[in-house]
């Protein structure tokens, strides 16, 4: 759950982006995930979900490189747009915390490759619905094995 008083609006970086509406200070948590609110997937719990549904979680959240349990934020962090530069980055424990100082109006940003199986699917358009399905047949022969 994002923890700081935040918008949607246009981004520089790419389509909507998600802002911050008050100073953020280098190493805040600007989110950590909140079993009441946020939602977390096993890989065989995905793997049971229609392929819309899962789609949907693979796009909107991110299959963690940590756990490899599938997160789907139930507020604005899903419009915090990829950067080779992020103002914010993932911690030890899962928890995203301020780069920097973010001033108010600055675009909160994250590089999707430190926490996220499924970067590729995200930022590359060719075959990246494929891969996607690979990526799903893989885990749900896990879960079941």
């Amino acid at each position: 759950m994002l923890t700081f008083k935040n918008e949607v609006r246009k981004s520089a970086v790419h389509g909507q982006g998600l802002f911050t509406l008050e100073p953020l200070k280098a190493g805040q948590i600007l989110f950590a995930f909140d079993a009441q609110h946020d939602k977390k997937y096993t890989a065989a719990e995905y793997a049971k979900l229609p392929e819309v549904e899962q789609r949907y979680i693979a796009y909107w959240g991110y299959q963690d490189t940590m756990d490899d349990c599938y997160y789907l934020g139930a507020g604005n962090d899903r419009y915090t747009n990829h950067s080779t530069t992020p103002s914010s980055y993932v911690d030890s424990e899962g928890i995203v915390r301020a780069s920097h100082d973010i001033p108010a109006g600055g675009e909160i940003t994250c590089d999707y490759t430190t926490f996220d199986k499924l970067t590729e699917y995200k930022l590359v358009g060719t075959g990246a619905r494929d891969k996607l399905q690979e990526s799903i047949a893989r885990s749900s022969s896990t879960a079941t094995a």
